[in-house]
């Protein structure tokens, strides 16, 4: 079933789109154990990794925090008595697929404007969410770029 998962969350975006977002779609293709092809990015060494990365217990230190933190609440009281300032105080970079993507959520990037006053985003050619892999020249490009102070 891990397997299954992970074709869907790095699978194509009509995968993603059909069998991960819907409302039960995800469960019902994690039953069937469907597992998604490979993308052209997607090497050998990637795989292997990812598989090793994910494996029984080899991830869990790097994940129990988000576990810890939005399952069981912690640090959230804390942070909401220190009353810190939530806006971001200098520019910043937001990266986002093609908006002819059927998997982009408008939802993550538009609400990133309330909090960066001076917030620069860039669109990619690639309608994937994993912009990073498959448009790396375009991504590296808008990186160099940002941090060039343009």
């Amino acid at each position: 079933m891990s397997e299954s998962f992970l074709s869907l969350i790095y699978g194509s975006e009509e995968d993603t789109a059909k069998r991960f977002y819907p409302l039960g779609a995800l469960p019902a293709s994690l039953k069937e154990n469907h597992i998604a092809p490979h993308l052209t990015w997607q090497t050998l060494l990637f795989v292997s990794t990812r598989s090793q990365i994910f494996s029984g217990a080899s991830f869990r230190g790097r994940t129990n925090w988000y576990r810890c933190r939005h399952g069981q609440g912690l640090g959230i009281q804390k942070e909401k008595e220190d009353k810190l300032d939530s806006q971001i105080p200098c520019r910043a970079l937001f990266i986002e697929q093609s908006h002819k993507s059927v998997v982009r959520m408008e939802s993550v990037s538009k609400p990133i404007e309330l909090f960066a006053t001076d917030l620069i985003t860039k669109e990619v050619d690639t309608t994937s969410h994993w912009v990073q892999f498959e448009a790396k020249d375009q991504v590296n490009g808008f990186l160099e770029e940002f941090l060039r102070g343009g």
